[in-house]
C-alpha cells in the first residue's frame, strides 16, 4: 500500500529521530570528540599554579587534534571555578584541572558549598602530587630531625610554624605535625607563600611546611635547612631526604592535580581525555619537567581518582576536629 506524502513525511522524521537517539548515533558522536578548542579551566590566577597545566596541553592538544585553551578562574578558595566547572555541558570541551585536596577538604571547612564534588563532578585522571616538605631557619640549632623534635617538646616557647594563611594546607600540615608529636607550637598565618618562605629566612618564624620549588634556593643558598618530605616514598629532586614516616611520624601532604569534568561526560570522551593525559605522562621530557618541579606523576584510572577522592573526603572529615579546624 503506498504511502501519502505526509504520511512519508513523517515515517522519515520518525526515523531520523530513531537514528539520532539510538546508541550508533551517539557512538559515531563520541569517535569525533573532539571538534572544536577545549577550555581547560585553572582555578588560581595566572603564573606559577597554572606553570603544569599549559605545559600538558600541549603535547594533549596535539593528541586530540583541537587546540587545548586554559582559562584562569580564581577566588574562595577555589570554589569559582568548581561552580563553573558543574554547570558547563556535560560534553568534554570545558574541563577542570582541579586541586583534589581542596574539594576533600570543602565540606570540612566550609559550612555550605554549592556543590558536592563526590556528586557534581566526573573524575578523570588524578594526574600528580607535589609533596610538603618540613624545613626550618637555618639559623635554629637543631642540626637533624631528632634534634628538631627533641626542641618542639623541650623549649616549644621558641618555635613558631609559618603557614600561607588560615587552614591553608601549611597550616594543616603545621597542625597534623604537632598532633603526632604531641606539642603545641603556635601556627602564624602569613598571607601566601613569599611571605611565609621570608618569614622563615628572617627567623621570625622557624618552621615552615613548603611545597619543594619555592624552598629549593633557600636550602641550597643554606638559608634554610631541610629535614624530611611529607610523602609516602623519597622524591627525585631530594633523593637523600628521608620521608617522615620513616622517621616514625604518619603525615602524608601533598599540592593535588586533577583532571576532571561537570558530571555526565560520556565514558568514550572520558576514556580519549584520559589516554591523552596519561600518554603525556609518560613522555622522559615530561617526567625530567615535574622532577625538576618536584612534582610526582600519577595518572591514575577515571576509577581510582574517584576512589581517591571518597577517601580523602572521610579523612578530611575525621581529622578535621582532631587539629582544631572550624567550618567558616
Amino acid at each position: 500500500m503506498a504511502l501519502s506524502s505526509s504520511s512519508a513525511y513523517w515515517l522519515r522524521c520518525a526515523l531520523i529521530t530513531f537514528l539520532l537517539a539510538s546508541p550508533l548515533a551517539t557512538a559515531l558522536a563520541q569517535t569525533t570528540y573532539p571538534t572544536k578548542p577545549i577550555q581547560l579551566v585553572v582555578p588560581y590566577p595566572p603564573g606559577g599554579s597554572d606553570v603544569l597545566p599549559r605545559r600538558l596541553v600541549i603535547g594533549m592538544a596535539e593528541r586530540l587534534g583541537q587546540p587545548i585553551v586554559v582559562v584562569n578562574k580564581p577566588g574562595a578558595s577555589t570554589q569559582v571555578a568548581t561552580s563553573y566547572i558543574v554547570s558547563a555541558p556535560k560534553d568534554g570541551y570545558t574541563l577542570y584541572f582541579a586541586n583534589p585536596g581542596e574539594l576533600a577538604a570543602g565540606p570540612s571547612l566550609f559550612k555550605s558549598l554549592p556543590f558536592d564534588a563526590l556528586a557534581d563532578l566526573t573524575p578523570i585522571t588524578f594526574v600528580a602530587d607535589a609533596p610538603l616538605i618540613l624545613v626550618s631557619t637555618s639559623e635554629l640549632p637543631a642540626k637533624t630531625f631528632a634534634d628538631l623534635t627533641a626542641l618542639m617538646r623541650s623549649n616549644p616557647q621558641a618555635l613558631k610554624f609559618a603557614s600561607y594563611g588560615v587552614q591553608s594546607q601549611q597550616d594543616v600540615a603545621a597542625r597534623r605535625f604537632n598532633l603526632a608529636l604531641g606539642t603545641s607550637i603556635p601556627v602564624i598565618p602569613y598571607q601566601g607563600g613569599a611571605p611565609a618562605l621570608n618569614a622563615i629566612v628572617r627567623n621570625e618564624v622557624q618552621l615552615l611546611f613548603p611545597t619543594m620549588i619555592p624552598s629549593r634556593p633557600f636550602i641550597v643558598s643554606g638559608q634554610m635547612r631541610a629535614y624530611a618530605v611529607a610523602f609516602d616514598k623519597r622524591v627525585p629532586l631530594y633523593p637523600d631526604l628521608p620521608t617522615l614516616r620513616e622517621l616514625g611520624i604518619d603525615l602524608v601532604e601533598t599540592g593535588m592535580f586533577g583532571i576532571m569534568g561537570p558530571k555526565g561526560i560520556p565514558q568514550e570522551v572520558v576514556t580519549k581525555i584520559h589516554d591523552a593525559l596519561v600518554a603525556e605522562l609518560k613522555k622522559p621530557e615530561i617526567k625530567q619537567f615535574l622532577d625538576g618541579l618536584g612534582i610526582i606523576p600519577v595518572g591514575s584510572t577515571p576509577e581510582a581518582f574517584a576512589a581517591r577522592l571518597r577517601e580523602m573526603t572521610a579523612h578530611w572529615a575525621a581529622l578535621s576536629p582532631k587539629i582544631g579546624l572550624e567550618k567558616q
